[in-house]
């Protein structure tokens, strides 16, 4: 790993993803990207007496001061951070994923009802249109060292190419996945357990412990799965958005209360 992005919004800087990208970057020797992308500016008004430049700012200016703030503390002394300011009135999603980093790192609040009711959330933009996998903090956490992580399954073709995980988890890596059955679901269990096999052979999971809930929903299955089994991190496979519907994914971001972690198929 080389390169990890934090999307900084400088009106509102999440406190809870910089610590976790440190704590990655530090145990990889990875720079840490902090990007802001800003629409560009609609002419204003000066008043009298003033120039653009004390109206309002400089963006950049802001983030180097951060990162500086930032290399004062412990936590992230040693790093390389470079701040980035990119003026675009594309999605900001868009421009992070075409930094072509290893990993993203962003924070986010559990949605609301009028939040989930609306447009949704930035980190559920971000899973749309990131190539890379993107870790999702949703909790400060006081050092980033997973050790209870469940990987949540889909018996999708697109699952069948190699996963390499952009990190290290537990002492034995990933063990445990769950696999959540609808009331749609037709497979068999033995269908599902063979299919799963397959898969783990495919990614070199020689010792693996598969379970298989029912639920109403693959998204609640899932959460209730995390919760009851006290997992410190959720990892999720996806292709993103379907036209018109919400993701798994995007469903489990909204209502995880552990960092979760989104491998794009």
């Amino acid at each position: 790993m080389k390169t990890i992005v934090v999307p900084i919004n400088l009106a509102n800087t999440d406190p809870k993803a910089l610590p976790v990208a440190a704590d990655i970057a530090r145990l990889y020797g990875a720079q840490l990207i902090l990007i802001s992308v800003i629409p560009h500016p609609l002419p204003q008004l000066i008043p009298a007496g003033e120039t653009a430049e004390n109206t309002r700012p400089d963006p950049l200016q802001t983030l180097e001061q951060l990162a500086g703030t930032l290399q004062q503390q412990t936590r992230y002394q040693s790093l390389t951070i470079k701040p980035t300011v990119t003026y675009s009135d594309q999605n900001p999603a868009e421009v992070v994923a075409g930094l072509a980093p290893d990993l993203i790192v962003l924070g986010a609040r559990n949605a609301g009802f009028w939040q989930e009711w609306a447009s949704g959330t930035r980190a559920e933009s971000m899973v749309r249109q990131a190539p890379c996998p993107v870790l999702v903090v949703k909790q400060p956490i006081a050092h980033f060292n997973p050790q209870k992580p469940v990987g949540a399954l889909d018996l999708d073709e697109g699952m069948k190419k190699r996963h390499v995980l952009p990190f290290g988890v537990g002492e034995n890596g990933l063990r445990q996945f769950v696999y959540v059955s609808t009331p749609a679901d037709t497979r068999s269990p033995e269908q599902i357990r063979d299919w799963v096999g397959d898969w783990a052979r495919m990614q070199g999971y020689a010792q693996y412990e598969l379970a298989i809930r029912s639920d109403r929903t693959v998204s609640e299955g899932i959460l209730h799965h995390a919760d009851q089994t006290g997992a410190d991190l959720i990892i999720l496979y996806t292709h993103g958005r379907a036209a018109g519907h919400t993701s798994v994914a995007e469903t489990v971001l909204r209502h995880a209360h552990v960092p979760v972690l989104i491998m794009r198929m």
